[in-house]
């Protein structure tokens, strides 16, 4: 039973962390409502990535129910930019994509 005038909260959505690389990116899912809330943390092969993401499964995790995806973004710096910077850039936005949710 729900104690009068206290508000109902619902839990805050999980964190889905991806710093992008050319080749492979760092994940980490964050969930704020727990006491260890780092529940899973690992450097993924992109390629292996983009299909997790489209199937809502980290190895373990689960990324259905409410979860928000927060991506470490490139930003112009007036310099030559590298090939691994522009295959980090495409791959950005293939995860972006593959999530096909809130980011």
């Amino acid at each position: 039973m729900i104690a009068p005038n206290v508000a109902f909260r619902p839990a805050p959505p999980r964190i889905l962390g991806i710093d992008p690389g050319s080749t492979a990116s760092g994940v980490c899912v964050y969930d704020p409502a727990i006491s260890s809330p780092v529940v899973y943390a690992a450097k993924v092969d992109n390629v292996a990535l983009l299909a997790a993401l489209r199937a809502r499964e980290l190895p373990g995790v689960s990324l259905s129910g409410p979860h928000v995806m927060v991506v470490e973004m490139m930003q112009a710096r007036g310099m030559p930019t590298a090939n691994a910077e522009l295959r980090t850039l495409v791959w950005l936005g293939r995860l972006i994509e593959g999530w096909g949710g809130e980011w």
